[in-house]
């Protein structure tokens, strides 16, 4: 009875420090707890859960043509079976990532190390708190999915039942096997247990991760000869042969967790949810004895840099400084900061590089090159009757890549408790503003900018519309780009443990996302207007319309730059 009195008190204290870290560094973070005067964070979570719905609607949109596609040929199942895979492969995927950087690369870790607790229990809380982040993500891929087709066949309760248990232990064993993976690849590598030498690490396997998967998918969508939806589906579900059955092996609440939603009619579906929890629990205690053996000596010997000191004399001193201007300065500053930080370098940079990368594989690998050369005169022809629209189109582009990779967005985040720094600069607050907004146009604009160029030249536009189309573009990024800074001026999230907390738990970003395709329409609606009359007064109606509200955004954030930082205070 002491025995398990005892073990029962430890669990206790394991879920207390998860609690603890799940508030001091996650989206629940207020602004209190961030360094501002007060909290206007009321209005937040509603305006978030608009902003969130024509995603939702997307994605009910899909479920309803798959559902009306698959359940013409009786592999309507089909869908649950590809969005669960869906969410357990991108679960391993994120799990790997936060694993590293929730169990070893939290700055709270010294300060936890020191503490009464045992070793299984700091790794427990630090589970539990990768796996909720995984529900959080779970919550908008896999349920939207489950009830819109739970409605369509008319499933009974006991579908929405089981689909929630699965649901909530489907992580479990995904984010255990990552995380005993990670532990051992730092116990066996201590020379990866610098924090920069493992992020360059796991940026590589991420490109190397969707390159493995994005191709597959490239080349299934392309074999297919009609438009239809089920060759995608059977690849994901794992029907061609794709990546659904390698997942299976991998993780066995997978195939469960189906057959447990799959037989939810009969009394079987209740015997494959009770094993899919007993897998998942059993996940969970390897997890806790593999840590109690290992995760100490993993997590010790951590550093933040590989860099070495090295002396400066007074010589080298002076001539290593140049005189330059302060928003140049700060500008480079900035750029450095998000080129040599491998996280926010990974999610806030690499993606608005990779994307046209990928754009080109998927456009080269949609047939033969006769195939492309016919289908770019086919469209050329069309260029001058649609160009507003296609105008359009690249602003809406350009709004979700700079609001989903979050340069701007975190922008104040990213500085952490060393805004303090900054706020003591003799530096005006407007131009240390401006240096945040270049740096994230620079780096996340020219890619994007490039390749519409490119594709305007090979559909044979005019100068004009060329000239066009690199205004629309720059403005667009730079509008969207102040949305972004203004959000993150507003609410920062200055209080974070590692610099993923920064970025990636930054809901920051999602209203960002929210907001930026709203604002586009209204920005192009009413140019689109004019095209019913003149497509040349449409286009040209549209590029300065979009230059003056890039002026009327950075009047805004003039406005507001010194009450943003007076506001600060840590």
């Amino acid at each position: 009875m002491i025995g398990v009195s005892n073990m029962l008190r430890d669990i206790k204290i394991m879920l207390k420090l998860t609690a603890v870290l799940f508030k001091g560094s996650s989206y629940t973070s207020g602004s209190k707890g961030n360094g501002l005067k007060k909290n206007g964070n009321k209005w937040l979570y509603p305006v978030l859960a608009i902003c969130l719905l024509p995603m939702l609607a997307s994605m009910v949109i899909m479920v309803v043509q798959g559902y009306g596609e698959l359940s013409a040929i009786g592999k309507e199942f089909m869908i649950i079976r590809a969005y669960l895979n869906i969410s357990v492969l991108l679960t391993l995927f994120m799990g790997f990532f936060y694993s590293l950087s929730v169990l070893f690369f939290a700055t709270d870790n010294e300060f936890i190390a020191h503490l009464p607790l045992k070793p299984w229990q700091i790794s427990g809380a630090r589970f539990l708190n990768i796996l909720i982040y995984e529900y959080i993500f779970e919550t908008f891929v896999f349920l939207p999915f489950a009830i819109t087709y739970g409605v369509m066949d008319g499933a009974g309760v006991m579908f929405y039942i089981y689909s929630l248990i699965v649901a909530a232990v489907l992580p479990v064993v995904p984010v255990a096997l990552m995380s005993i993976v990670v532990m051992f690849i730092m116990y066996a590598c201590p020379f990866l247990k610098s924090r920069d030498r493992m992020n360059v690490l796991s940026t590589v396997l991420m490109l190397i991760f969707m390159l493995v998967f994005y191709l597959p998918a490239v080349g299934e969508m392309s074999s297919s000869e009609d438009e239809s939806v089920i060759p995608l589906f059977e690849m994901l579900a794992g029907e061609s042969g794709g990546v659904g059955k390698t997942l299976g092996m991998i993780v066995p609440t997978l195939l469960l967790g189906l057959r447990a939603i799959h037989s939810s009619g009969h009394i079987m579906g209740l015997v494959y949810t009770v094993l899919t929890v007993v897998v998942a629990a059993a996940a969970f205690v390897l997890f806790e004895l593999v840590s109690k053996l290992i995760y100490a000596k993993a997590s010790s010997g951590i550093t933040q840099a590989t860099a070495s000191r090295k002396k400066l004399s007074a010589a080298q001193l002076e001539n290593g400084v140049k005189k330059s201007s302060a928003i140049k300065s700060l500008v480079i500053k900035e750029i450095r900061v998000l080129m040599r930080t491998p996280v926010y370098f990974m999610n806030c940079v690499l993606m608005t590089w990779i994307w046209p990368v990928f754009f080109c594989i998927g456009f080269v690998t949609a047939g033969s090159m006769e195939d492309l050369m016919e289908m770019v005169d086919q469209v050329s022809g069309y260029v001058d009757q649609f160009f507003p629209y296609i105008l359009m189109g690249i602003s809406m582009v350009n709004a979700f890549i700079v609001a989903s990779s979050s340069p701007s967005a975190s922008a104040i985040s990213r500085e952490g408790t060393e805004i303090l720094l900054s706020k003591m600069l003799p530096v005006p607050y407007y131009t240390q503003l401006k240096a945040k907004l270049y740096s994230s146009c620079i780096l996340c604009g020219i890619p994007s900018i490039v390749l519409f160029i490119a594709l305007a030249v090979v559909l044979r536009c005019s100068i004009l519309q060329v000239l066009a189309v690199v205004v629309v573009s720059a403005a667009s990024f730079f509008y969207v780009a102040c949305l972004g800074l203004l959000v993150d001026m507003g609410r920062p999230k200055l209080v974070w443990t590692n610099e993923e907390a920064a970025v990636k738990q930054n809901i920051n970003s999602l209203i960002a996302m929210g907001l930026a395709t709203p604002m586009t329409l209204v920005v192009c609606g009413g140019p689109l207007a004019l095209s019913f009359v003149n497509h040349i007064a449409a286009t040209v109606a549209l590029a300065v319309l979009s230059v003056v509200v890039c002026w009327l955004m950075l009047q805004i954030i003039k406005v507001r730059a010194d009450k943003c930082y007076d506001n600060i205070q840590m």
